[in-house]
């Protein structure tokens, strides 16, 4: 009875060394689960606790970990909001689905001025009006798609902002939303390898907002910690922060951030390969013995393999910019790089044989589930 138990409710007896400790356990447990009413509300805040952490991009060890298994769990179970659950395929749930597709979905009126609606999201409890607030959310976050790829993409093309000592970039203009500035300063630090400073142009009675985003592992924060007396507002972590400051102060804080960070910032360009594969090897098979260690997310990233000696047959671009690739290898294995159509193109007439460094994951089109490598890195073979 005592093993069940312990089986039942995801008890590991190997941390539980007195057998008093144990019992107590069990007891503790009973009691919640005796309580079907309160069992049933903590379900259904799991869900959020999980969604939360995820999108927050916390670190997937310890409780953080139990809570977005257990989350990810009640939601298979069709546990939860009921907005939640019209937004989610339970059959193929994971902490990727939810960072990739539901986080920045639920995020997007927010970041454009409208937090009403996810306010009003989360309220309400009748399908029959959640759907249009759904619908409404769909459109804003395709705006806030479009506005972001524009912003980014005009970025990367020009020499617009300011760029110093090639250790930062900063840029500030009018036509960036406050709540869009985390979004751009991401997407451009991973382009560019380097922390970035991104802040909107329009101050009101004075105050501008803007946010930071490290790259790799830097802590960028901390070279703030001279000149906290010039920003009205400063918060974050190590890697990313968000302020508000007098415009006046501006061109004083990034001189003195840049100069603080001149001397310290050295990009990490190595990237953890778990194995060398064989092309032969991938199948939806082995992706679904990987898929035993999610969820996956900051600290407990997915697994990162290498190919080596590849000869690309195919390559085509996709996305409404055209702005990702698609290699064909091995006479069907697609291999998908988002936003790298111009490297993979560069590799492609090269003609040589590469090695490619990539994630896998399974791809469902047309009935069919097949693997699919998602590009991180590419480069000629030796």
């Amino acid at each position: 009875m005592i093993n069940k138990l312990t089986k039942d409710f995801c008890i590991n007896r190997a941390n539980t060394l007195e057998e008093s400790i144990l019992y107590i356990k069990l007891f503790i447990e009973l009691q919640w689960r005796g309580l079907k009413q309160i069992f049933s509300i903590l379900q259904g805040y799991s869900v959020l606790f999980a969604i939360g952490t995820i999108a927050d991009i916390m670190p997937l060890m310890g409780e953080n970990r139990d809570i977005i298994k257990y989350g990810l769990y009640a939601i298979r179970r069709g546990k939860g909001h009921k907005g939640i659950q019209s937004l989610i395929d339970k059959s193929k749930v994971s902490s990727k689905s939810i960072s990739w597709d539901i986080a920045p979905l639920l995020n997007a009126p927010g970041r454009m001025g409208e937090t009403d609606l996810t306010v009003k999201f989360f309220l309400e409890n009748d399908n029959t009006q959640i759907k249009p607030i759904i619908s409404e959310i769909h459109k804003i976050n395709n705006a806030r798609k479009k506005t972001v790829a524009a912003i980014v993409e005009k970025l990367r093309n020009t020499n617009a902002g300011i760029k110093i000592n090639d250790n930062i970039f900063f840029y500030m203009d009018d036509e960036i939303i406050d709540g869009l500035a985390g979004l751009i300063a991401n997407r451009l630090a991973d382009d560019m390898k380097k922390p970035v400073i991104i802040a909107a142009g329009t101050a009101k009675d004075g105050v501008i907002k803007g946010s930071a985003r490290s790259y790799g592992d830097f802590d960028f924060l901390m070279h703030t910690l001279t000149i906290t007396h010039l920003f009205e507002r400063l918060g974050g972590h190590a890697q990313a922060f968000g302020f508000t400051a007098m415009i006046e102060n501006i061109e004083e804080i990034i001189n003195t951030i840049n100069q603080s960070v001149a001397d310290r910032f050295i990009p990490d360009k190595t990237i953890q390969i778990a194995s060398i594969l064989d092309v032969n090897d991938i199948n939806s098979s082995l992706i679904k013995k990987f898929s035993m260690l999610e969820p996956f997310g900051k600290n407990n990233e997915e697994p990162v393999f290498i190919l080596k000696q590849v000869k690309i047959e195919e390559f085509n671009s996709f996305g409404s910019t055209k702005n990702h690739g698609k290699y064909i290898i091995n006479n069907s294995l697609q291999v998908i790089g988002w936003n790298m159509f111009d490297k993979m193109d560069s590799y492609f007439k090269a003609k040589k044989n590469v090695d490619l460094i990539f994630n896998l994951t399974q791809n469902e089109y047309l009935g069919k589930t097949l693997p699919r490598l998602i590009l991180i890195d590419i480069d000629f073979s030796d």
